[in-house]
């Protein structure tokens, strides 16, 4: 995942309600034996939204953190 893949994915997580994650693709990202997996933009959207949106709205910087550190772990299609 680029950069501007994951600023993207970021907005579309911050500014609509992306309840939906896929949770068997994404299960495990960041242990060290996850292999690489492909995704789209709007799927990534949903792992940021549902691992980083707080209740108050805030995303939580930590989570991020830790999804942009997997950044390799996922390939975006789409």
């Amino acid at each position: 995942m680029t950069r501007e893949e994951f600023s993207k994915a970021v907005v579309m997580a911050d500014l609509t309600e992306y309840d939906v994650c896929d949770h068997g693709l994404f299960c495990g990202f960041a242990l060290p034996d996850f292999k690489q997996v492909v995704c789209t933009l709007r799927q990534m959207a949903g792992l940021i939204a549902y691992q980083c949106k707080q209740f108050n709205g805030q995303m939580d910087g930590k989570a991020l953190n830790e999804i942009w550190d997997c950044r390799k772990r996922f390939l975006i299609v789409g």
